[in-house]
């Protein structure tokens, strides 16, 4: 049976604690991407994987969720606020292929700043988290800095482009294994909505902060994709940053229905202060 108007985070956690909903309910976060289909060797070198980490019974670390990121600069990614918790690490992995543990560069990092109005009671607003790391990453083919909006897109809603996701969540609802990292990274084209198309298709009043797509193909976000990037191709031909994997509605990750990302552009101020990464005019 299908539930319309729960709202599923695209995380994938491992411990049992109940966190806050975005509007529709509190449930636990979940998130691989369902009908996508597998990325090429460096074919998103921004695509980042974040593993966070507590502390388990017999004190040594443990992983309590699994999530995407996005790679801003040499030292600075982008994530879902909801995919961190406060005084745990977070492990990252860069130039990761074809599973996300499998990458050419890891750093473990506790410096996470999460969005100033982020709260675990309303966790789809706001849902922004800014990681440092504790070295500059080494760029190469396969790890490079995604670009950023330029400040003249922040009136740009960009409705009706086709966009990218990308991330290692579930590929279908049937799969019942634990997202432990395994599976080989996914992408789909989403077509980006206009609010009123959303609303529509949600049934609810849409945040000005929401960017919301929907898959060419119905290919939605599942468990393991939060914090992932959504690109558009810039006018430079480069992909350009344009939303964070956020939540979706329903129980499911059910094909064909629309699911929510942060909108990047309603914070570049934020972003640009904290991380001092270059925004072009």
């Amino acid at each position: 049976m299908r539930r319309r108007k729960r709202a599923r985070r695209d995380e994938d956690d491992d411990d049992d604690e109940e966190n806050g909903g975005p509007p529709g309910g509190r449930r636990p976060v979940r998130s691989l991407i369902v009908g996508g289909a597998e990325a090429a060797p460096g074919q998103f070198p921004y695509q980042a994987g974040l593993m966070v980490l507590g502390r388990g019974d017999q004190g040594g670390s443990v992983s309590v969720a699994r999530c995407g990121a996005a790679l801003l600069s040499d030292r600075w990614l982008i994530t879902a606020a909801h995919c961190c918790r406060k005084g745990m690490s977070v492990r990252v992995f860069l130039g990761s292929y074809p599973t996300m543990q499998d990458a050419q560069q890891q750093f473990d990092s506790s410096v996470v700043l999460l969005h100033p109005k982020y709260t675990r009671d309303n966790p789809g607003h706001n849902d922004l988290a800014l990681i440092r790391l504790p070295r500059p990453v080494r760029f190469n083919s396969r790890v490079r800095p995604v670009k950023l909006p330029s400040w003249k897109h922040r009136g740009d809603d960009f409705a009706g482009k086709v966009a990218t996701l990308s991330g290692w969540g579930k590929t279908s609802d049937a799969d019942t294994r634990p997202s432990k990292g395994t599976a080989v990274l996914h992408f789909a084209r989403e077509r980006i909505l206009t609010s009123e198309q959303a609303e529509s298709l949600l049934k609810r009043q849409i945040a000005p902060y929401f960017l919301c797509v929907r898959g060419l193909r119905g290919e939605v976000s599942c468990n393991g994709d939060s914090g992932g990037p959504l690109t558009v191709e810039a006018e430079d031909g480069r992909p350009m940053l344009v939303g964070v994997v956020s939540h979706r509605y329903g129980l499911q990750c059910e094909r064909s229905r629309a699911h929510v990302c942060t909108r990047v552009t309603s914070f570049l101020p934020w972003i640009a202060s904290v991380t001092r990464a270059a925004v072009d005019p």
